[in-house]
């Protein structure tokens, strides 16, 4: 397995919801999520700023569906998730 490392980035925005929406595009262009985020707001009324630094993990790639299902214990994983699955259906029915 590769290692990989978090990375931190600054934003600046003039809303709460714009500083948000630039964090999320960020993680979204470059494969990460964030994990952390602190924010602070500067100044007063219209002029406000906000300021945030995010911490971002790089996202996890799936394991192959191949090699899951080549797995006996991801076999028998899914076939006792699907029963249970079917009998909380049928319970619920009643």
């Amino acid at each position: 397995m590769r290692a990989t490392k978090n990375e931190a980035a600054g934003f600046t925005a003039y809303s709460v919801e714009d500083t948000a929406a630039a964090i999320n595009r960020y993680g979204n262009q470059n494969g990460s999520i964030p994990i952390s985020v602190s924010i602070v707001q500067e100044g007063e009324g219209s002029s406000a700023t906000i300021k945030a630094i995010a911490v971002f993990a790089p996202l996890r790639q799936a394991q192959p569906v191949e090699a899951a299902v080549a797995s006996p214990n991801a076999q028998a994983a899914s076939a006792s998730e699907d029963s249970w699955g079917e009998e909380e259906a049928g319970h619920d029915a009643r």
